[in-house]
């Protein structure tokens, strides 16, 4: 028996014409007397088949002469274009080692303005780099398409003649890019396919997420993350002073909108204030098939957006910018998310697998929930004789729903525990030092 790849439950009623996987009933398009999964592969089918279409007529003398003049004066300008592209990519390259030394450098000796204003600096860079422009001459009543790693970008109908301008957003890594021009009688007029590699040196390095820090040393990270609730802020932040422990707390834009005297309060005792998003989405469909597949939503733009905004807003209150480091709402999150926020210049700091506190589960008859005490004696219990929490992260928040055994009671004793097991409380930035 087989099933629909977009519905795991459902079986399938057929397989799509072009990529054969197998579809059911709801996820059919039936296009062309054929059945497709998605429009994708339609447009695909079409393109093929007109390719075919044209070798099957390699004896029409004009056709061949039309294309190969094409091909000509095309290629002129794209190889313009692409020559003039690769040394701009290749002084980006050059431009950016500086910047890569310079936030190495601050990573592992963290100050935080100076940080902060490098960060400022090479998100701009970054941001402003990302963008390809195909410029190609077209006649009136022609048509163009543009495929981005198999994927259809543009399909328009040409209403003026002259040159024409399609910017292309890279996607980080490789982009193959496809085109096809056909005149007003559907002939193809010019094909060419070739390949463009975004690279950034300073992504490279902030989109690899952290999860741990060093292992050698007896320092970790109780870090915080506030949503929109701080039911147990204020005594949080009571018994960390009151110890002198300074620590990473992920912020969504909401809370600094909705607390703000809480915010100025965090910013007094110099903890890192790091971004959280806006207002907490989901990003992925994980929550539904326990996958990492963006939803329909989220893109670059939906994603970047969510984490400019929050540190406008946090500029706004403090006149500073946030700690270039965020945490994914619910722990969602892929190498193409990753991709989008080191553009913005933040690198991901998930928590340490087993430091989950499910202090935000409410529900006492789910099967992750647990007590204040069950939290204590997990994360403690994982230490293993004073070596399990050399780097460890460990995830609590700022406030939950809970209306009874609120788990930032426990803050105090654990903070206490560590601190009598030897272990130094530390930020991000001081964890990720070495």
């Amino acid at each position: 028996m087989r099933f629909c790849k977009n519905h795991p439950y459902v079986r399938a009623a057929t397989r799509c014409y072009r990529c054969k996987d197998d579809i059911c009933r709801e996820c059919i398009l039936h296009l062309g007397h054929h059945y497709f999964c998605s429009q994708k592969c339609y447009l695909l089918t079409i393109f093929f088949n007109v390719l075919e279409h044209v070798k099957a007529q390699r004896t029409n003398i004009i056709l061949l002469w039309n294309i190969v003049l094409s091909i000509v004066v095309i290629g002129i300008i794209f190889f313009g274009t692409n020559s003039r592209n690769k040394r701009e990519l290749v002084r980006d390259r050059v431009s950016h080692l500086e910047e890569l030394q310079t936030i190495s450098n601050l990573l592992y000796n963290f100050k935080i303005d100076s940080l902060v204003n490098a960060g400022k600096k090479i998100r701009s860079t970054i941001l402003n780099n990302k963008e390809y422009d195909i410029h190609i001459p077209l006649e009136k009543g022609w048509i163009i398409n543009i495929w981005q790693n198999d994927w259809p970008l543009v399909s328009q109908t040409i209403l003026k003649s002259g040159n024409h301008r399609f910017p292309v957003q890279l996607d980080y890594g490789k982009n193959d890019l496809r085109l096809a021009v056909w005149d007003a009688r559907q002939k193809l007029v010019f094909g060419d396919q070739y390949e463009i590699i975004y690279r950034n040196p300073v992504v490279d390095i902030l989109r690899r997420p952290i999860e741990r820090g060093s292992a050698k040393y007896p320092r970790l990270s109780l870090t915080f993350d506030g949503g929109a609730n701080a039911s147990g802020a204020n005594e949080i932040l009571d018994a960390l002073e009151s110890r002198q422990i300074r620590t990473t707390i992920f912020l969504t834009g909401q809370f600094i909108l909705n607390f703000p005297d809480l915010v100025r309060r965090m910013i007094k005792a110099n903890h890192e204030i790091a971004n959280h998003t806006f207002d907490h989405p989901h990003l992925t469909t994980y929550q539904k098939n326990g996958k990492h597949i963006l939803l329909e939503n989220v893109n670059r733009a939906f994603v970047q957006e969510q984490l400019l905004s929050t540190d406008s807003i946090f500029f706004s209150l403090t006149g500073e910018h946030l700690t270039p480091f965020w945490r994914a709402p619910f722990g969602e999150y892929n190498q193409q998310i990753l991709d989008w926020a080191a553009e913005c210049g933040y690198m991901h700091i998930r928590w340490t697998k087993g430091y989950d506190s499910f202090d935000w589960v409410e529900d006492e008859k789910s099967p992750i929930y647990r007590s204040s005490q069950e939290v204590f004696e997990h994360i403690i219990d994982n230490d293993n004789n004073g070596g399990n929490l050399n780097g460890a992260i460990v995830l609590m928040h700022l406030g939950s729903n809970r209306t009874q055994d609120s788990i930032y009671r426990i803050v105090p004793d654990l903070i206490d525990e560590f601190l009598s097991r030897g272990y130094t409380l530390v930020p991000i930035s001081e964890l990720i030092n070495r």
